[in-house]
């Protein structure tokens, strides 16, 4: 596991994080990896995720497909970015999407529900993890956000309009 640190340590979940305490982390999440084909499901929609996972190579697309097969790429996933954090948090519930590797991928996943029963040590690791999840669904809930805000406009023009014009501000 400690080939990947570099690629770990360019991801949001350990972002500012000295080796020793990824590597820790990943002993108290239990780790594993997984790779993947071309075309091989990572889960499926309807799946119950326990772990979050980061792309390490290849890339993967979550995608969502409706009852007559249809398929709709809703995000692609390229090395050091991390996908089922919202349902690993609440691994009773179903997911929503599938993810399907799109060339040969490896992907590293970690149980985040592991950090919330670690021993008082690792208290300020255990936080700083915490922190750093929230703060990246905070930024998905954003962009989130702005896509309803665009699609939600009655017409094209106005859709256009929002968008160009929030791209004009940043």
């Amino acid at each position: 596991m400690n080939t990947w640190l570099g690629v770990l340590k360019q991801t949001p979940l350990f972002v500012g994080m000295k080796d020793e305490e990824i590597h820790t982390l990943q002993q108290l999440m239990g780790v594993r990896m997984q790779s993947y084909q071309k075309g091989e499901f990572v889960f499926f929609a309807g799946d119950h995720m326990e772990s979050i996972g980061i792309v390490l190579s290849g890339a993967a697309h979550i995608i969502q497909e409706d009852y007559w097969g249809n398929r709709n790429i809703l995000a692609h996933l390229a090395p050091t970015q991390m996908f089922g954090e919202a349902f690993a948090c609440q691994p009773d519930r179903e997911a929503t999407v599938s993810v399907i590797a799109i060339e040969p991928t490896k992907i590293l996943f970690f149980c985040i529900l592991s950090l919330s029963s670690v021993d008082s040590s690792m208290g300020p690791l255990q936080m700083r993890v915490w922190k750093n999840l929230v703060t990246l669904l905070a930024q998905k809930n954003e962009i989130l956000t702005k896509k309803i805000r665009y699609l939600s406009q009655r017409s094209l023009r106005k859709k256009l309009m929002f968008y160009l014009s929030d791209e004009a501000m940043r």
